[in-house]
């Protein structure tokens, strides 16, 4: 019976589908938008769902238990959704760079996905010369986190724009220091970090760093 419900879930859900509707199902594939039209797909066929098998007399557990695999399925389209392009492991390029004189100059980048979000590790020097290991974890949602190692913030407020381009604003003391624009090459193999502000000594900081994926 569940098998013939669903057969029915593919006939009603083909039935609603217009021919505006496949072509902007077309339109968001063609710019990336799978993952979109998948949580789509989720939301509107557990609505079909529930209709139907609600008419069929399916017990509320059974209705319960296919509405939570839809949710899930929905919860990780969503998640999916947003490609952070920059998370992976990359190295400074000091030729194309341009760092001035008291810029921080990391040498590694690597972006980790974990439970509590996003896990940048910094390994390189500061203004000085001197070594420096740093990082922090982010939701890349704007709000202040903990940065440590970093001589010129203790926190910063990465927040993401799109899925190749984040900005981020670091603070000492809860002052604003310097602001950086990060953005990711269409072929995902070059981060371009582009920073402006002030040292721990407020002298003017502006430098342009590249970085190739490893």
């Amino acid at each position: 019976m569940e098998r013939e419900a669903l057969v029915e879930v593919d006939r009603a859900r083909a039935g609603r589908v217009s021919g505006r509707g496949q072509r902007r199902q077309q339109r968001e594939r063609e710019r990336g938008g799978f993952h979109r039209a998948m949580v789509a797909h989720c939301q509107a066929t557990a609505g079909v769902l529930y209709r139907t098998l609600s008419k069929r007399g399916y017990s509320m557990r059974k209705l319960f238990v296919c509405l939570s695999v839809l949710v899930l399925a929905t919860v990780f389209a969503g998640q999916a959704l947003a490609a952070d392009n920059w998370v992976g492991s990359w190295k400074l390029n000091a030729t194309k760079s341009q760092l001035g004189s008291n810029a921080i100059r990391a040498q590694t980048l690597k972006f980790e996905t974990t439970a509590a979000g996003i896990k940048l590790t910094s390994d390189g020097s500061d203004g000085e010369g001197k070594p420096m290991h740093g990082g922090d974890t982010s939701k890349f949602d704007g709000k202040d986190v903990a940065w440590a190692g970093n001589p010129m913030a203790d926190t910063a407020a990465p927040k993401r724009v799109d899925d190749n381009t984040y900005e981020n604003i670091w603070k000492k003391a809860g002052k604003a220091t310097v602001t950086a624009k990060v953005s990711v090459s269409k072929d995902g193999k070059t981060l371009t970090i582009s920073q402006t502000g002030t040292d721990a000594k407020g002298a003017a900081v502006s430098s342009v760093a590249v970085y190739d994926r490893q």
